[in-house]
């Protein structure tokens, strides 16, 4: 039997009888005949057609796989993969007759084990009562790879890519069988799972066979792919299976650079970027690359956006961590995003949702800004909400009244002298005065509030959503200095667990949880019009405190200031998601203090005395989902840390140079 007889068979027949009729005869390929144009579809019974725009069946949750008939459903999917598959190997014999004739029987006889895969599912569906053909099939496979070029797209698209993911998704799928009791349809996917592992192994030779010899396999493949094909794409799920990938012999490099890769599959991704100098840049107008300090606050901290919205997001950063840091990463259950270097910034025609910086930038050239969020971020906003928690002055004599013992002065943007003025008496020095005449010629006004004596600092964090709906996502326990300073903060069961200040609980709770119905009702009844107004959307924290009056009475100030923008209060409550629910957990960035304190010279050494001192300890859940139990998690990547290290404590662990 001709090869191309059989491949226009598989391609165009219209009944599964002719689809997978496996020949059992020696195939030849002395008549190849011309190429063939790409047809919008395969031909296919009238049951197995592309579904119309829309149309589709959920896929059966593992938790849903003890039923028989869900099971079938999944073995459905799975075998319109195989036929899809088939399919495209029949494609790509019929579009390059001028191929090499061992690339060609290497496809036909990877085409017959298509079609046995895709038998085995059928039968097996139809034990569990589900006929093939009686749910939408999906279409996917075809439309990424049919429009294939040249046969190296073949290889990269189907074999390196679905097939390879299937190391994961049949690995995966024969240890739920298994656990279900299925041992019939774990034995079926454990045959395609070694099946796969050839598949990958005769792309592989393939690639490399057409590939720059130049330019490493990695490096190769990635650019070979185009939308929506990406590396991503070569992911199942469950756990990355280093050890299938290996035998099918791709190097330990391309294994590497895979488990830490992230691109969207589908899903609009937001581009995430960690600008500690937007502050000046919301009072200014003006959009400046920081220094000194600020430059490496920037650097090292870029991190963070590794951490901050989902694993299909896009984060920036100037330099990215190295493949063992992320790899570790990825081991205890993170899933990371696509990570992008500023410096080889190359987003392409992608589409992409909104900008979302650490801190809002006011550059007209970046999405998700509005210049009328410019009022939300001064305090003279946020202390107008609340009028008794300080006074807004324009002029130098009514900011003299306004004091009253102990005073805090605050610039509306921070950013004469830090932002803040602290004075013991009501009057003010020549010192202070100047300082003042600053603030009104760069910022209009001056906000003074008393000397609190504080005992409990927190935040709430919330995300805002189109209609102004300021939806409450936690409460984190601030660590500031006396001064008010961020040092870090912790998030726990309650808003206020671990903390120890005697008749907290009771005042925290008391009047029908008064505190927290602050945050729940009042506060976005005040500030939700206000956002409304100026479309605000997206992160959005309040600072509070608790504080001891005159007579040492605890007393409620419910804003010490609005953050529209995410803050580390944020970063604290998104890192909370990858530790198990109700385990405390503190978060702190380490300064070069901390370093000297520890009596290390180098950051790594200091990372690794945490890391050793505190293990981390994960609990594992269905579907290969992980959560931290305990431990000390470092954040950025200590071999490129210059000035700060991030890193959250997780459970009732201790150490001198982090918080309680």
């Amino acid at each position: 039997m001709e090869i191309r007889d059989y491949a226009e068979r598989v391609l165009l027949g219209t009944t599964l009888k002719e689809k997978l009729a496996i020949p059992n005869v020696t195939l030849t390929d002395a008549c190849r005949g011309q190429a063939v144009p790409v047809p919008d579809k395969p031909g296919r019974p009238d049951s197995l057609q592309f579904p119309r725009l829309g149309e589709r069946t959920p896929m059966p949750s593992v938790t849903e796989l003890n039923d028989e008939e869900d099971r079938g459903v999944l073995l459905h999917f799975f075998g319109n993969h195989e036929l899809l598959a088939a399919e495209l190997m029949a494609l790509v014999l019929l579009r390059f007759p001028e191929a090499p004739a061992e690339f060609r029987r290497g496809v036909a006889e990877t085409l017959r084990e298509e079609q046995t895969h895709a038998l085995l599912y059928i039968r097996r569906m139809e034990a569990c009562g589900v006929t093939f053909g009686s749910r939408p099939v999906n279409s996917f496979f075809w439309r990424a790879v049919s429009s294939m070029q040249t046969p190296v797209d073949y290889v990269a698209g189907l074999s390196l890519t679905f097939e390879q993911a299937n190391l994961d998704y049949s690995r995966h799928f024969a240890r739920v069988f298994q656990q279900c009791g299925d041992h019939a349809t774990a034995r079926i996917l454990d045959k395609i799972y070694h099946d796969e592992i050839s598949h990958v192994g005769y792309g592989l030779q393939w690639f490399r066979h057409w590939k720059s010899p130049k330019r490493s396999d990695w490096a190769s493949y990635e650019s070979q792919l185009a939308l929506p094909l990406s590396p991503s794409r070569a992911k199942g799920i469950g756990v990355f299976n280093r050890e299938g990938r290996l035998s099918a012999g791709l190097s330990e490099e391309f294994v590497d650079e895979l488990e830490v890769y992230a691109r969207s599959k589908g899903r609009t991704p937001h581009v995430h970027y960690f600008n500690p100098q937007a502050e000046w840049s919301i009072a200014t107008g003006q959009v400046l690359m920081p220094s000194g300090p600020l430059r490496q606050l920037a650097e090292d901290l870029s991190s963070l956006t590794l951490y901050l919205g989902k694993h299909d997001d896009v984060a920036l950063m100037k330099r990215k961590p190295r493949r063992v840091f992320l790899r570790q990463l990825s081991e205890l259950g993170i899933a990371l995003p696509e990570i992008q270097e500023l410096s080889n910034l190359d987003l392409g025609e992608r589409k992409l949702g909104a900008l979302k910086p650490f801190f809002t930038s006011c550059s007209q050239k970046q999405l998700g800004w509005h210049v009328e969020w410019r009022e939300l971020h001064s305090k003279v906003f946020s202390t107008a909400l609340f009028e008794d928690c300080g006074i807004v002055c324009t002029t130098l004599e009514a900011t003299r009244a306004a004091l009253v013992g102990s005073s805090v002065l605050k610039s509306p943007y921070g950013l004469a002298g830090k932002g803040l003025r602290f004075l013991k008496e009501p009057t003010l020095s020549a010192q202070d005065t100047t300082w003042v005449r600053d603030v009104f010629e760069g910022e209009g006004a001056v906000v003074v509030e008393p000397w609190l004596d504080r005992v409990f600092d927190f935040s709430v964090q919330y995300e805002v959503e189109a209609d102004g709906v300021m939806r409450l996502l936690g409460y984190t326990q601030l660590h500031n200095d006396l001064h008010g300073k961020f040092q870090g903060c912790s998030v726990g069961r309650t808003p206020i667990d671990g903390c120890d200040v005697p008749g907290l609980a009771e005042f925290f709770y008391a009047d029908n949880r008064a505190v927290q119905r602050t945050y729940e009702q009042t506060l976005p009844e005040l500030l939700g019009p206000h956002l409304q107004r100026l479309k605000f959307m997206g992160a959005l924290g309040v600072d509070a405190m608790i504080h001891r009056d005159a007579d040492g009475v605890l007393q409620h100030r419910p804003v010490i200031e609005i953050n529209p923008r995410s803050t580390m209060g944020r970063v604290a409550i998104d890192l909370a998601r990858q530790v198990v629910k109700g385990v405390p957990m503190t978060f702190q960035i380490l300064t070069r203090k901390h370093l000297r304190k520890s009596q290390h010279t180098e950051w790594v050494d200091l990372a690794q005395e945490l890391q050793a001192i505190h293990p981390m300890q994960v609990t594992h859940y269905q579907n290969n989902h992980r959560r931290i139990r305990s431990g000390c998690l470092i954040l950025n990547d200590p071999e490129h840390v210059q000035g700060y290290l991030a890193v959250i404590l997780v459970g009732q662990t201790d150490h001198p140079l982090l918080l309680p």
